[in-house]
């Protein structure tokens, strides 16, 4: 029961997943590396889940065409909110991937042209 309690308490101070329409992306001018990294690895979880599932033999009590049908919407939000959670390791990887090439100046690498001291 003090295990449920806790994870409740955690998922209470997570920060909550922003509605669909809200994420724009980098694509449609957001300026926040931190959504991108977020856009991301959600889009990366969805593609993990989405191999996974291909893994698993079919289920004779769930299923049919309603599940295929939106089978992939699911998928997409699942990675999502998989990538919304408080302390995902794997956004924060990307964000410090994408900080580190804009603070070299977005040049791989971090190697300075001709010219430049590095």
């Amino acid at each position: 029961m003090n295990g449920l309690l806790t994870a409740l308490s955690a998922a209470r101070t997570a920060p909550a997943a922003p509605a669909p329409e809200a994420l724009l992306g980098p694509a449609a001018g957001s300026a926040d590396p931190a959504v991108a990294a977020r856009e991301f690895a959600g889009l990366f979880y969805s593609m993990l889940v989405s191999a996974m599932g291909e893994t698993v033999g079919e289920n004779p009590y769930f299923g049919g065409h309603a599940e295929e049908m939106f089978r992939g919407m699911w998928l997409k939000e699942l990675g999502r909110q998989m990538a919304w959670r408080a302390d995902d390791p794997l956004a924060a990887m990307i964000l410090e991937g994408i900080s580190g090439h804009a603070r070299r100046g977005g040049r791989p690498g971090g190697t300075s042209t001709a010219g430049e001291q590095g």
